[in-house]
């Protein structure tokens, strides 16, 4: 047996086999699918020069044998198999970069117009707090000038008398009092009577006044009828 015989022993009989490594093999499984593809191109082409059937399965034979038995042929297959994978995986991380700053643009977007309806909510109850406590107060002033129209002051004798009650000591407030008691039974009585009115005011004076009270006279007070 030569050596090139022995060579094509040892050498796999399927394209698949030489270029799919592994099962885990994406970069193989790829570069497989590249070569079906660059097999199918030439079918379709010869398809349509139109080359006989007979003719076209010798070229697609031959063109599996040459990629078999020439490493190089392989190993072009898989590095534009790498090429390929590294585009799209960058083309996807750009894909996934642009997603997630949309994302966030619109994460940021819509945590502001939260934000702004929080505030916006934050400053109308705030506003509704100043709104209740101001008509309260102003209901309160209503009251106060309600009830200060429909004061009446009260009738000057009764002035007076709150005066005398107030606005004096009680000494002085209590003689006045005395002498308008007497003066207006004075006026009804008659001169007996007068005579002892006048004994009784000078008595209740002399009490006011001492600490200890003068002893009382009998007094017979008749007021006229």
């Amino acid at each position: 047996m030569t050596e090139e015989a022995v060579e094509s022993q040892l050498k796999p009989k399927w394209v698949f086999q030489a270029l799919v490594l592994s099962k885990d093999d994406i970069i193989g499984y790829l570069a497989y699918s590249l070569y079906k593809f660059k097999k199918d191109e030439l079918a379709t082409f010869l398809r349509k020069s139109g080359v006989l059937e007979p003719q076209i399965k010798q070229r697609l034979h031959d063109f599996h044998d040459n990629a078999l038995v020439s490493q190089n042929t392989l190993n072009e297959y898989r590095d534009l198999a790498e090429k390929i994978l590294l585009n799209i995986n960058n083309n996807t991380e750009k894909e996934i970069k642009k997603q997630l700053e949309k994302n966030n643009i619109k994460n940021n977007i819509k945590n502001k117009k939260l934000f702004k309806n929080s505030m916006l909510s934050v400053s109308n109850k705030e506003r509704d707090i100043e709104r209740i406590i101001e008509n309260r107060v102003n209901a309160e002033i209503d009251k106060i000038k309600s009830a200060a129209h429909t004061y009446q002051k009260p009738a000057l004798f009764i002035r007076f008398l709150i005066w005398i009650r107030d606005g004096f000591s009680g000494v002085f407030a209590t003689s006045i009092l005395i002498l308008l008691f007497y003066a207006y039974a004075g006026l009804i009585a008659d001169d007996d009577t007068r005579k002892n009115l006048k004994q009784g005011v000078i008595k209740e004076f002399a009490d006011l006044v001492s600490e200890n009270p003068l002893p009382s006279r009998p007094s017979n007070i008749v007021l006229s009828k």
